[in-house]
């Protein structure tokens, strides 16, 4: 499935409405960005309201998503938005460094537990949230890369499946997908 948007004007704050529907069982679907040509000094962004996940439309970034035709959450004609923000603007979603690789997560897949990596020098406290494949939050917490650039979550009480941690604070923000 390929999504193109055509050329016309668009300005800052411009939304874009994405449906998605499946007829029947699930579907893990990736967005994949091939490329952006924005005029205007814009940038775009792939907004979950599911999973309430962020991610800059940038050549190469991709994102994850499942569709289950049982689970309404994941299906209708608002599950995504495209966001059309000013580059390096100040407000809104444009100050908040997304989908970049400001952590790593190993082993993955995991069994036990996933260790976190601060791989940038956004130090000090950071939120996370765990959500499965349905985009149901099943843990959370807060992790300060103050002292130590790693950190290991528990995850031995999740059933096996696809899972989204999503980490960050008021500067950063990045989701990675893992497997358990």
């Amino acid at each position: 499935m390929k999504l193109s948007t055509d050329m016309r004007p668009v300005s800052t704050d411009k939304v874009i409405p994405l449906g998605l529907k499946i007829n029947s069982g699930s579907k893990t679907i990736k967005i994949v960005s091939s490329s952006n040509t924005l005029t205007n000094n814009l940038d775009a962004y792939l907004f979950d309201k599911n999973t309430n996940t962020l991610t800059k439309l940038d050549e190469g970034n991709s994102y994850d998503l499942l569709v289950d035709a049982a689970d309404l959450n994941t299906t209708g004609e608002n599950r995504l938005q495209v966001v059309f923000k000013n580059a390096g603007g100040t407000n809104g979603l444009s100050n908040l460094k997304t989908a970049e690789n400001n952590f790593t997560l190993y082993p993955n897949p995991a069994t036990t537990a996933i260790n976190l990596a601060l791989t940038t020098t956004h130090e000090g406290e950071n939120q996370f949230s765990i959500f499965d494949g349905t985009g149901k939050e099943v843990s959370n917490g807060s992790l300060d890369f103050t002292a130590s650039r790693n950190h290991t979550i528990q995850i031995d009480t999740l059933s096996n499946g696809i899972y989204f941690v999503k980490i960050g604070n008021d500067k950063i923000l990045q989701t990675i997908r893992f497997v358990k």
